[in-house]
């Protein structure tokens, strides 16, 4: 599989809405407004509300700066919850 192909395109953003269902729901656990977030990750609002709304790709350094406001693991972040 290419990474332009359709299917690797799909999964790309499958996972997408995946992180930022997570992301959302581990920030409204914590009470954490999208401001606070982005300040305390050191990551644009912008930024922080692509990855919410899956319309963002972040890269590793982005997904490890979230989960340590998040207090969770990295990896938390790409598992999609059952």
């Amino acid at each position: 599989m290419r990474a332009n192909d359709p299917e690797m395109l799909r999964l790309v953003e499958a996972q997408a809405r995946v992180i930022g269902e997570n992301v959302t729901r581990l920030a409204e656990a914590k009470g954490l407004s999208l401001r606070r977030l982005s300040r305390w990750a050191d990551v644009s609002p912008q930024t922080i509300g692509d990855v919410l709304h899956g319309k963002a790709n972040p890269t590793v350094k982005t997904l490890v700066q979230i989960a340590a406001v998040l207090e969770v693991e990295p990896w938390e972040l790409l598992r999609p919850v059952e």
